[in-house]
């Protein structure tokens, strides 16, 4: 198995575990991802500078936010490379910051091929949600 497959397989079982059996909890999971796909990227702007910077306070402070988001979705390796900035020092920054990017490369890849709306903004989409088979959400456009 791929780290890939591995990290495709780890989010989708976290996101079935907080959906639910409910179509509101799909909905709830609909908009966790979106949140994440759209704010990640100012988040690691963000870190990427205070690395730059060497602003130990602030990559503390924001590779805590993105590693607990990123864990709470599943996304495992991106969560421990954020708690390593956590404990590192800033000579050590820059090559977990290169890691970091890499891997939060494949989580957006994961979270944009499992999510149909991603990266669309609320005025670029119309969704409708509705109860499917056995209760399944069934969503269209």
């Amino acid at each position: 198995m791929t780290a890939d497959q591995a990290l495709t397989r780890a989010v989708q079982q976290r996101l079935h575990d907080l959906r639910g059996p409910t179509p509101a909890g799909a909905v709830l999971v609909a908009r966790l991802v979106e949140s994440f796909l759209t704010r990640a990227p100012a988040y690691l702007a963000d870190l990427d500078d205070a690395v730059q910077r060497s602003d130990t306070d602030a990559v503390v402070r924001l590779a805590h936010g993105l590693g607990g988001v990123a864990g709470n979705l599943g996304a495992g390796p991106l969560a421990e490379l954020c708690e390593r900035l956590e404990t590192a020092g800033p000579d050590e920054f820059d090559e977990i910051m290169g890691s970091l990017r890499l891997v939060y490369a494949g989580v957006h890849r994961v979270f944009r091929q499992m999510t149909p709306f991603a990266g669309e903004s609320p005025s670029e989409r119309s969704m409708i949600v509705q109860a499917g088979p056995e209760g399944s959400p069934a969503e269209t456009r």
